[in-house]
């Protein structure tokens, strides 16, 4: 789980740095920033049956849902072309890297209990 919350944290980044230095995303790199969210989704799929009532997992679905919206809303920022919507783009992404963090801080407290 907290490699998918790096990378995806990681791919956010990236996203807010084009958008800092006002470089267009390019559908291809819509890709990009999409294909992790598909794989954390996965692992989602894979733990849901056993590890259900954690959670870190429901914290987890949630930083998803707000790493999704971020890909929707930076591929709408390309097609719009509205530079205005940026500052909102970087709150979010530091919304993001918060419940990331919360979602790492979650997973410890449920490892310490055992």
């Amino acid at each position: 789980m907290r490699t998918h919350v790096d990378l995806l944290i990681s791919m956010a980044k990236k996203m807010r740095d084009l958008c800092e230095a006002h470089r267009s995303i390019t559908p291809a790199m819509v890709e990009e920033f999409t294909y992790p969210v598909k794989r954390a989704r996965d692992f989602v799929r894979i733990v849901h049956p056993r590890y259900a009532q954690r959670r870190s997992l429901h914290a987890f679905t949630d930083f998803l849902d707000m790493y999704a919206a971020l890909v929707e809303e930076a591929d709408r920022m390309r097609i719009m072309n509205d530079p205005s919507a940026i500052s909102n783009f970087l709150e979010r992404v530091q919304a993001l890297q918060r419940q990331g963090e919360h979602v790492k801080a979650v997973l410890a407290q449920e490892e310490q209990r055992g």
